[in-house]
């Protein structure tokens, strides 16, 4: 990963897309690459001295009862790795998203500091959405994103 990272920063200058290697999506195909890698996400943003602050992850964990998350993702790391998944079902749900191609299709045409404004603008509708609503509304949202999490558990037991 690291490797194929610095592969792509070392062409990011260029002159054509397929030169700076535009659209290569690096994913972790490796279980213990991706558990490390979600162990320094939680050892740096889950913490039970945060859980009187609101927006945390230790917080979020505890407001919708999600006890089988802990900060050691190696004897958790399902439920780390769901309890991650939710803020991309939320940010999906806040922006109409049914699914990846919901996504505006000129995007790949805007130039990087477009796609960095576009990011901007759908990160803080987001933002507006989760951390500026009144409780009862935070709630609402909270709630439909577990039906939609629970609904997606019960079709991956019945397989």
């Amino acid at each position: 990963m690291e490797r194929a990272v610095n592969v792509i920063s070392s062409v990011a200058n260029g002159l054509t897309p397929k030169d700076r290697l535009d659209g290569v999506i690096l994913q972790l195909g490796d279980w213990h690459a991706a558990v490390k890698l979600l162990s320094m996400i939680y050892s740096r943003f889950f913490s039970g001295k945060s859980d009187v602050d609101s927006c945390t992850m230790f917080s979020d964990r505890t407001l919708i009862n999600r006890w089988n998350v802990t900060g050691d993702t190696h004897l958790s790391y399902r439920a780390n790795r769901d309890f991650e998944s939710r803020v991309i079902v939320a940010a999906m749900k806040v922006l109409g998203f049914k699914n990846q191609s919901s996504l505006p299709s000129n995007l790949q045409l805007l130039q990087k500091s477009q796609k960095l404004k576009c990011l901007d603008e759908l990160a803080a509708k987001v933002v507006d959405q989760f951390v500026f609503l009144k409780s009862s509304a935070v709630n609402d949202i909270v709630d439909s994103v577990l039906t939609e999490q629970e609904k997606d558990d019960v079709l991956q037991q019945q397989k």
